[in-house]
């Protein structure tokens, strides 16, 4: 079992772990600009899709759909429902009775300045 405190530590950037480092941080920053100019794209194209009632549109192999996700909104019975089902999911794991699965990952995490 991993031992629950959490270490951190900074590395330089001429190392093995700092140029990877470096590397993931460079390319980071691209994606979460690539992404930003993408939602422009996708939100111009949404809107423009929704005005012409247009449900795909295509351009050689490109292929755009208009998706619609719903959003749920319940009785005031389901929800306390849902929260009773909440406490009890607690109750179990604070008493040992609900199995974990955890999955390891990383996270790399930045400040998009555009």
């Amino acid at each position: 079992m991993r031992n629950p405190t959490r270490t951190t530590r900074t590395y330089s950037p001429t190392g093995a772990i700092g140029r990877r480092l470096t590397a993931a941080h460079e390319l980071q920053l691209q994606s979460q600009r690539i992404t930003a100019e993408l939602t422009a794209h996708r939100t111009w194209l949404c809107d423009r899709m929704e005005r012409l009632d247009l449900d795909r549109i295509e351009q050689g192999d490109l292929i755009v759909t208009r998706k619609l996700r719903h959003r749920w909104t319940y009785t005031p019975e389901t929800e306390a429902a849902m929260e009773a089902l909440r406490k009890t999911q607690l109750r179990e794991q604070a008493e040992g009775l609900a199995t974990d699965s955890p999955t390891v990952y990383v996270a790399l995490t930045t400040q998009y300045l555009p």
